[in-house]
């Protein structure tokens, strides 16, 4: 039996919708600016991949019921292979529980996410502060493996969701979702 296709990611931020789109391209230039090894995973979700995460438990909403198929959210990670990565500290910290990804900081037996890394808290703390000041929510990180059947460790991250402040009542000004 041939395996399930898994529907694409799309990771192409001028897909979003206004005035989402916008504050994204802004949340991206400050991630540039701080230095932040950070990148973009996903963003404007078709339905059929929303459907497919859904199916999976990957997702809580179903169908059109959450911000990405409205193109009112996207995805970032942290990119252990960018040059800014190197820059945030080597030295891990001890936490309890085991399984841990040293090299991500996620203690996956710690009851959640566990900053193992001090550069890394510093990034995640910086990128807080950088939603908050483009006026988006942060959905907060999502946490086991990759929607699409890889573990996080392999890109560094569960992804950071990011969302439109009221997204819900952006969606009555755009066109259903696809």
């Amino acid at each position: 039996m041939p395996a399930p296709k898994i529907p694409p990611v799309v990771v192409d931020v001028e897909r979003l919708n206004e005035p989402f789109r916008a504050k994204a391209k802004a949340l991206l230039a400050s991630i540039s600016e701080h230095r932040l090894p950070m990148m973009v995973f996903e963003t404007l979700r078709p339905l059929e991949r929303q459907a497919w995460l859904h199916a999976k438990g990957y997702s809580r909403a179903a169908g059109p019921n959450g911000p990405h198929p409205w193109g009112l959210a996207m995805d970032v990670i942290l990119d252990p292979k960018s040059t800014e990565w190197k820059e945030i500290g080597d030295r891990p910290i001890g936490v309890g529980g085991g399984g841990a990804n040293w090299d991500t900081g996620y203690n996956p037996t710690a009851g959640g996410l566990v900053l193992a890394r001090p550069g890394v808290a510093h990034v995640v703390r910086t990128f807080g502060e950088l939603i908050k000041a483009q006026g988006l929510e942060w959905g907060g990180v999502n946490v086991g493996a990759w929607a699409d059947g890889r573990k996080g460790s392999e890109f560094g991250w569960d992804p950071f969701h990011v969302q439109m402040n009221g997204w819900r009542l952006w969606r009555a000004h755009l066109p259903p979702p696809s």
